[in-house]
């Protein structure tokens, strides 16, 4: 499979060509080609962002659940021990 890093990449590629392409068309005079290389040129560009976007999602979540992780099993001893200290309170309350 393609990488993202990649695709960002070569959407940033295409959008710098098409970018230059509505440049060629706009000093050509052919107005109807700009717009279209223009629209074309913006879509790869935020198609682009879209791709690392979504690496930097990907990252982030994965440093978020291994933060749940490490806070879980900081937290599985403390709640073994608080259930042992209600336990010893309870019977010397019984008493």
């Amino acid at each position: 499979m393609i990488s993202n890093k990649l695709l960002e990449r070569v959407f940033q590629f295409f959008a710098a060509v098409l970018t230059g392409t509505a440049v060629f068309f706009y000093l050509s005079g052919n107005y109807e080609r700009v717009f279209v290389a223009a629209v074309l040129g913006s879509l790869c560009f935020f198609i682009g962002i879209r791709f690392q976007v979504k690496e930097r999602l990907a990252i982030r979540n994965k440093d978020r659940k291994a933060e749940e992780r490490a806070l879980e099993q900081e937290r599985e001893p403390l709640a073994a021990g608080d259930h042992l200290e209600n336990k010893a309170f309870e019977a010397d309350d019984l008493e």
